[in-house]
């Protein structure tokens, strides 16, 4: 029996405020990756510039990834994630739940450090993860999550 498959795509935003250092930032998002994906210039990144309420500069970088490498990196998340936080995704799946996307935001503090964990806060790296059209439903991502070996 073949597994089922997870993701099709993820994306990874975050923002790097004047008071920030750009290679901390992009450090605490490349940790959010499996190893084989932590190339600084292999990321897919694009980057731009805005400004904040007050005229100081915010660079707001962005990552995608295609289908190819979308499968290892939720499932590198989910491997990674304190249970209770897996829980928590799968608790509150509706409300993060819209369009066949599933939305996370990671501690970027904590991602600098190495861990994946969730945030509710501003300083977070922001996770959109589209899913397979075959989940649509807690129970279902649980389902996946279980077939691909995932401890719940």
């Amino acid at each position: 029996m073949s597994r089922s498959r997870l993701a099709v795509s993820v994306e990874f935003s975050c923002s790097v405020h004047a008071t920030e250092e750009e290679e901390r930032v992009l450090r605490a998002l490349i940790n959010l990756l499996p190893e084989e994906l932590r190339s600084v210039s292999d990321l897919p990144m694009t980057k731009h510039v805005t400004h904040g309420f007050y005229g100081n500069p915010i660079l707001l970088i962005r990552v995608i990834y295609g289908e190819q490498e979308a499968d290892k990196i939720a499932l590198h998340i989910f491997s990674s994630m304190p249970s209770k936080d897996t829980q928590s995704v799968l608790q509150d799946f509706q409300s993060r739940f819209a369009k066949g996307r599933l939305y996370l935001r990671f501690d970027k503090q904590e991602a600098y450090r190495g861990s994946i964990k969730l945030s509710s806060g501003d300083e977070v790296i922001k996770c959109v993860i589209k899913l397979k059209p075959n989940i649509r439903r807690s129970e279902d991502l649980e389902r996946v999550l279980k077939e691909q070996g995932v401890r719940l």
